[in-house]
């Protein structure tokens, strides 16, 4: 039997807002949140065009496991 996992899609905080520790606040919570809730992984979506976002969750020790690859037509 599977066992789901989180996931979030969408993590963004408005520019003005940047840069003040918000989406460091908004990452513990979220991993204290599937901590309790007694989940053993929290998977998470980003662009690899943000590098600012890769490199927050790369702190807090996500790594990638797939990538989905687009072309414009």
């Amino acid at each position: 039997m599977a066992i789901a996992m989180p996931m979030f899609f969408l993590l963004y905080v408005v520019p003005e807002h940047r840069r003040k520790g918000l989406a460091t606040a908004l990452m513990q919570h979220l991993e204290t949140w599937a901590k309790q809730r007694g989940d053993r992984q929290l998977g998470l979506q980003v662009f690899t065009t943000s590098t600012p976002a890769i490199n927050l969750y790369q702190k807090f020790g996500y790594q990638t496991q797939s990538l989905w690859m687009i072309k414009s037509l």
